[in-house]
């Protein structure tokens, strides 16, 4: 949708590239080069297809490790129910399954820090980037009203904000909100568990650890989750009418 917005910005608008630029001996002008400003078009057009690829490929990396952390949190859940029922008689290997969960519930834990530490720079730009084009967008799209290309094009780049925004809250609220089931999970096994102390001991503190909130988040901005998410429209609401009251 952006590309297509960009892309056409010469029919509806004064513009004779989709992006202002001066190339020497004239060739951004159609009337004396017409050759050389439809290769200047298609070249602008390239470059800009392949660099929003190139962002999209490396935002969708860091939203996907966010899926693929919450994808391992519901499988140990799922490993501690069935783990707990079919070797409930077999203590050893009831004890050397809990150990080989424990590990893989402590490299989650580690991957998660470690997303947090590699990501940080991003998750706050991506904050305060939505954050303004939301407002911004909206407002200029009330302020416009009356000129419905412009009102259009604005409304367009608010959708995408909302869009790209909700995107990365859903999936920081998957990894918050599975992480807590693990909990539920462990509670579980600790039902079906083997009266061994040592076993018991052992799942009371993934329950304790799991207790914990874990999320997606660079302070001192809050985690990436639907509550953040609706504290930031309330935000940018509260933004917006405080602009369009100063404005009228």
């Amino acid at each position: 949708m952006f590309i297509g917005l960009i892309a056409t910005l010469p029919v509806y608008t004064n513009q004779k590239l989709p992006f202002h630029a001066i190339f020497p001996f004239g060739w951004h002008d159609p009337d004396r080069h017409p050759y050389a400003h439809a290769a200047v078009y298609v070249w602008q057009i390239f470059a800009l297809i392949n660099n929003m690829y190139a962002l999209l490929f490396l935002d969708l990396l860091s939203v996907h490790i966010f899926f693929q952390l919450a994808a391992n949190m519901k499988i140990l859940c799922v490993e501690l129910r069935c783990m707990s029922k079919l070797h409930r008689h077999d203590v050893p290997h009831f004890r050397a399954e809990l150990r080989r969960i424990c590990i893989f519930h402590q490299k989650i834990l580690g991957l998660v820090e470690l997303t947090n530490e590699v990501f940080y720079g991003p998750m706050i730009m991506q904050m305060i980037v939505s954050f303004f084009l939301i407002s911004l967008s909206t407002f200029i799209s009330l302020v416009a009203r009356h000129d419905p290309s412009v009102a259009a094009r604005f409304m367009l780049f608010m959708v995408l904000s909302f869009l790209h925004l909700s995107y990365w809250c859903i999936a920081g609220n998957m990894v918050n909100e599975h992480a807590f089931n693990v909990a539920g999970a462990a509670f579980d096994a600790y039902e079906w568990s083997p009266p061994v102390p040592e076993i018991q001991r052992d799942i009371a503190f993934i329950i304790r650890r799991a207790q914990k909130s874990l999320s997606m988040g660079a302070a001192p901005f809050p985690p990436l989750n639907l509550t953040s998410y609706m504290a930031i429209l309330k935000q940018c609401y509260s933004i917006l009418t405080l602009m369009l009251e100063s404005l009228d």
